[in-house]
């Protein structure tokens, strides 16, 4: 008897079968293909469900180091999130030189910090909470920079909450046109509601970190803009590109207007081709266009 065995890294999910069940079905009169099929078919619903849940509780870790993300992680008191907050960081991000949790105690002692907690609104029955971190280096602190951290939770049962964004800002603080992390916002895009939140990276490209969510009721999903961009690459030139997100996105207005340059341009301004301007509605979590336009630029 042979075991056969399929693995979903995604979803860390596995499932098996064994040649020897399917034949023992052919030998008693039950159509082997077609219970295969059937086997096939049930399996396959069992995991796009669990996938989707899987997603809808990605947590996106962004900021100006490179981290690892999405994650999955678990629910945990709110407490847990404003008690000690140095240790909520990734990769060591107050001290270079700190592997450990204790050392990274012992470096915060240069810093003094403050946690805000703000409640952001309700989606389908989920509650939803952001805390803005402040990090300032001491007086006698002079090789350290200020930074904010901006987390997005998620209420999941009686003071159990999942955390669903984390972002780690290092030049906020430092830049006078930067000073604060925006507040996220509930946003309605049609007939529809969803979790916004967006903010400057500090640079003069118009670049930001952001995140969308719609929520149903087994949780936050993040938005699907892949269908919506699909379709405005194919209404511009082959060798154009176009912004995306960020500054061109009007979530509230349903509507995504960008200029449109180059692919091979040499600057940010440069290399202009005309603009687009294209307008969507929600099917859930999936963006999809509901009308595009590309202006030229005259000759």
């Amino acid at each position: 008897m042979h075991m056969k065995k399929a693995f979903l890294p995604s979803a860390g999910l596995s499932f098996s079968f064994t040649i020897g069940s399917l034949e023992a079905n052919r030998l008693k009169g039950a159509p082997p293909l077609k219970s295969l099929l059937h086997y096939i078919f049930c399996m396959f619903l069992y995991l796009s469900s669990a996938i989707a849940v899987q997603a809808q509780w990605e947590r996106v870790i962004t900021g100006d180091a490179s981290f690892d993300t999405p994650d999955h992680p678990s629910p945990h008191p709110l407490s847990y999130f404003t008690r000690r907050p140095f240790l909520r960081g990734f990769e060591n991000s107050l001290c270079d030189d700190s592997e450990t949790p204790q050392g990274t105690a012992e470096c915060a002692r240069d810093f003094s910090a403050k946690v805000s907690v703000r409640s952001v609104g309700t989606l389908s029955g989920f509650h939803i909470v952001e805390l803005l971190y402040t990090f300032t280096p001491t007086d006698n602190v002079t090789d350290k920079i200020p930074q904010m951290w901006k987390s997005i939770l998620v209420k999941t049962g009686t003071d159990s909450y999942r955390e669903i964004y984390h972002l780690q800002s290092y030049a906020a603080p430092s830049i006078p046109d930067h000073s604060k992390l925006e507040p996220s916002r509930i946003v309605h895009v049609g007939t529809e509601t969803v979790l916004a939140t967006r903010d400057s990276d500090g640079g003069n490209g118009g670049g930001c970190y952001e995140a969308y969510w719609w929520f149903s009721p087994d949780g936050p999903q993040p938005l699907d803009f892949s269908s919506f961009t699909t379709a405005i690459r194919k209404r511009i030139p082959r060798d154009a590109t176009f912004t995306p997100s960020c500054w061109a996105l009007y979530l509230d207005r349903s509507e995504l207007k960008s200029w449109v340059q180059k692919r091979d341009a040499k600057c940010h301004g440069c290399g202009g081709l005309g603009e687009v301007i294209a307008h969507f509605k929600l099917n859930g979590a999936s963006v999809e266009a509901t009308d595009i336009h590309f202006r030229s630029n005259p000759d």
